[in-house]
């Protein structure tokens, strides 16, 4: 666990604020690993407002053999923006499988599934992703 004290100034106040980074790593089986990963950071949006961000995420890994193995995923953002009161949620769920033929080749396809909510008009969306990655190693 990792904490980051931050201070801000601004016209209006001064305040105080801690950043926070957290990992939980389990070997729930011989074939089964966990993941859980907690976070409280601080950024910037795109109009150079300030902003706030909580973070989980959770991962689980199941290797099914030497060859194959999959991942599943679940991840849950919050963004504040306390200057102009804004906010946004996002929600994210993924699969992955994996695929190792040798020490050279290594293949993997994905799904991941993404809701953004929004307070601000016009700005929430779902999105479904695919993707296909082929590697090779020399």
């Amino acid at each position: 666990m990792r904490l980051r004290p931050r201070t801000s100034s601004t016209d209006r106040d001064d305040t105080g604020m801690l950043g926070l980074d957290a990992n939980l790593t389990w070997m729930a089986t011989s074939k089964l690993l966990v993941q859980l990963a907690l976070s409280r950071d601080f950024g910037a949006g795109g109009e150079g407002e300030s902003s706030e961000i909580t973070r989980a995420n959770l991962v689980g890994n199941y290797s099914f053999n030497t060859h194959w193995s999959a991942m599943a995923n679940l991840g849950y953002t919050e963004t504040d923006y306390p200057d102009d009161g804004r906010d946004e949620e996002q929600l994210t769920g993924g699969l992955r499988f994996n695929y190792v033929l040798n020490t050279y080749w290594r293949f993997s396809a994905g799904y991941t599934y993404t809701d953004n909510d929004s307070s601000r008009a016009s700005s929430s969306y779902d999105n479904n992703s695919l993707d296909l990655t082929a590697i090779l190693r020399y």
